[in-house]
């Protein structure tokens, strides 16, 4: 015990309990807190209680990160001065309270480092009265303040709420030196999304759109003053031209979500203005609203771009808008940048939706033809590129060629994806002519291409679930397996292993072929409305588990699924 009052090792316990849950799936680039485990809030406040020697340091954790200031005055005020509204969901004060009750917030605002990350149970609509509340804080707080611009003097991350809509909340949260910053957006911020698409009543529609202006007018001015802004979400209908200028010329932002939309903004890019845009960007993720990504793409003119993810929020309902859709945006990032990364992702809602199809509809994703490979054509002169992966509601069809010719301009290659995200339903009949011919490699030829691939670490493709495609296979013909050592992780969508094809044959492959994997998952189409099909696809899932299995008996710490 007497170990833990040494500062230095009671923070790191501190540091270990501190327990974020992340999602880096929507925003690869940019991995985004989603809340604090609520065991770790609770952990932290027995610890406060605990002795003298926990409280300080305790506290400094558990309140470094707060969902929203309504905290602070509920808890920390008196509760005979406070008054809640449920209908409006307003905390009002009743009086007005002396300095020195305002005082009772000095312990606990210079410990504030984020605001609006959520509660374990979701983000909480709830917001405090202007006039009781929020002025009087201010005017308490920059009567304290130094710099009558620091009222939160370490706050440095703030997501900020769709309802936290007027200008004491502006003026608390949106100081100049903030570092990262989380604007309400459609495509990165599921409640804002909910909020605005979950009904088709126009009243809805207006009052969202209302809100919107109103904290245009707020945020905009808030903007223009920050000059060490690192990370930033925000959607283009937020911003006016002044402020997307001023953001444009910042050196300290390395990081930046930028939804498309409905917007005055004109693009430009350098050879038009002459001015060096965003110059300091690593990171870009672009969502495919509206259809003016890659005219945004087109004005970033930063040579340090690596990561480039392109959120999609565009159903396959009409394959060759949405092929165009893609292929702008591609060519935009090859002619005008070298990244590393390019990574596209389907809209978390949109995903939903599909995924409560799966149980009705078995082609919720469907195979895209190989004209996919044509609109990949700008992507293959970023010899750059480490990672490509598109993971939306699609199984692209990838030729043994196209995948040859792949890795021929790709030799840097780390990480593939030509299929969905979210494992579930699908066909492998075309959505084009359902009844034509698939050409995807089979096993063998796809060691092929991963031995190509050198640098390989994770494989998501579609395959055909034989090791020769040919229509006949002699009896005593040795098949020679080309080994890609490197490889940790394979994802494939598949068909059934071939019936004349034994199954020590196909463990073999992988064991061989393989050696240093560390994930292997199969997925299999299966029609859930079909009796037939459901016992074709049982004996086929059944094969493929047994041949998996075979293969981590061999493969040391193999996990393995098979859908």
């Amino acid at each position: 015990m007497q170990c833990l009052q040494i500062a230095e090792i009671f923070s790191q316990v501190l540091f270990e309990l501190d327990g974020y849950v992340y999602d880096s799936r929507l925003i690869p680039c940019l991995p985004r807190i989603q809340h604090r485990q609520e065991s770790t809030l609770r952990a932290l406040a027995s610890l406060a209680r605990t002795c003298q020697t926990f409280k300080e340091p305790a506290l400094d954790l558990l309140w470094r990160d707060i969902p929203d200031l309504s905290v602070l005055v509920r808890y920390l005020l008196p509760e005979d001065l406070l008054k809640y509204d449920e209908s409006s969901k307003i905390l009002k004060l009743i009086g007005e309270p002396t300095a020195d009750v305002w005082a009772r917030l000095d312990p606990y605002i210079t410990r504030i480092r984020t605001v609006g990350i959520a509660l374990p149970y979701g983000v909480v609509a709830r917001g405090l009265d202007s006039e009781t509340i929020l002025r009087p804080l201010v005017c308490y707080l920059s009567a304290r303040a130094a710099d009558n611009d620091v009222l939160l003097p370490h706050l440095q991350h703030v997501m900020y709420q769709g309802f936290w809509i007027n200008k004491w909340y502006t003026r608390l949260l949106l100081p100049p030196y903030l570092q990262i910053l989380e604007l309400p957006t459609m495509a990165h911020t599921p409640s804002w999304k909910l909020m605005s698409r979950s009904t088709h009543n126009p009243i809805t529609m207006l009052a969202c759109i209302k809100n919107l202006k109103k904290l245009a007018l707020h945020v905009n001015p808030s903007l223009q003053k920050m000059h060490t802004l690192r990370t930033l979400l925000v959607q283009a209908a937020l911003l006016d031209q002044t402020t997307f200028t001023h953001l444009g010329a910042l050196r300290s932002l390395t990081s930046l979500a930028w939804e498309n939309g409905w917007s005055s903004i004109r693009y430009s890019s350098r050879a038009e203005t002459g001015i060096h845009a965003f110059r300091a960007l690593r990171q870009v993720s672009v969502s495919t609203r509206q259809g003016s990504g890659p005219l945004f793409l087109r004005c970033i003119d930063s040579p340090a771009l690596k990561d480039v993810n392109i959120h999609w929020e565009i159903l396959y309902t009409h394959p060759g808008a949405s092929d165009v859709c893609l292929y702008k945006m591609l060519t935009t990032v090859a002619e005008h940048h070298s990244p590393e990364r390019i990574t596209v992702v389907l809209d978390k809602l949109q995903e939903a939706m599909i995924d409560t199809q799966v149980a009705t509809n078995p082609a919720a994703h469907h195979l895209h033809g190989s004209m996919f490979y044509e609109f990949l054509q700008p992507v293959l002169n970023i010899t750059t590129l480490r990672v490509l992966e598109v993971g939306i509601n699609v199984i692209f069809e990838m030729s043994h060629e196209a995948l040859l010719d792949l890795a021929e301009k790709l030799p840097r290659l780390e990480s593939l994806r030509f299929a969905p995200s979210l494992r579930g339903a699908f066909s492998f009949a075309h959505e084009e002519d359902p009844d034509a011919a698939i050409d995807i490699p089979d096993l063998k030829k796809l060691s092929l291409f991963t031995e190509r691939c050198a640098n390989l670490k994770k494989l998501s493709l579609a395959v055909q679930g034989c090791l020769s495609g040919d229509a006949t296979r002699s009896a005593d013909s040795v098949v020679k397996h080309s080994s890609s050592p490197h490889l940790r992780y394979l994802e494939l969508w598949t068909t059934a292993l071939a019936a004349d094809e034994p199954d020590e044959e196909f463990i073999e492959f992988f064991v061989d072929t393989f050696p240093g994997l560390e994930e292997l998952c199969v997925v299999l189409p299966f029609k859930a409305t079909d009796p037939r099909s459901r016992k074709v696809i049982h004996r086929a899932r059944s094969r493929w588990e047994s041949v998996v299995r075979g293969v981590a008996l061999s493969v040391s710490g193999l996990q393995w699924k098979v859908v």
